[in-house]
């Protein structure tokens, strides 16, 4: 769907803005049906995507900075989803004691992410 190019195209840009040396996928395709299915089947709501591939994308501690270099594609942030969401709620509770690593600037799943992944927003165009 329409919604899930949208999503393909905006995860290849953000991963873009930190690996910019990163090829385009020879098919958008099959990453918009990884998003289809990390929605659909696993039923992963938009906002937690979008705080991950921020997270991802713009996390200075540094088990972002391990997973960006290892979630270079859809299918792959959909098989280490729960991995990563671990690993950025880690990371968010780290901040929030007062215990940040490197400076973390992590995002959580808030509404704010949610409204950036709306079907009706333009993303990665």
């Amino acid at each position: 769907s329409e919604t899930h190019e949208k999503a393909a195209k905006w995860f290849y840009e953000s991963l873009k803005k930190t690996l910019p040396d990163l090829l385009p996928p020879k098919k958008f395709d099959a990453w918009a049906n990884d998003f289809r299915l990390m929605m659909e089947v696993d039923r992963r709501e938009k906002g937690k995507i979008v705080a991950l591939v921020e997270w991802l994308t713009t996390g200075m501690d540094r088990d972002a900075q391990f997973w960006i270099k290892n979630v270079q594609c859809p299918a792959t942030l959909r098989e280490k989803f729960s991995k990563l969401s671990a690993a950025m709620e880690q990371a968010k509770n780290q901040k929030s004691n007062g215990k940040p690593q490197n400076g973390a600037q992590t995002l959580g799943y808030t509404p704010e992410a949610y409204e950036r992944y709306r079907p009706e927003v333009q993303i990665g165009m």
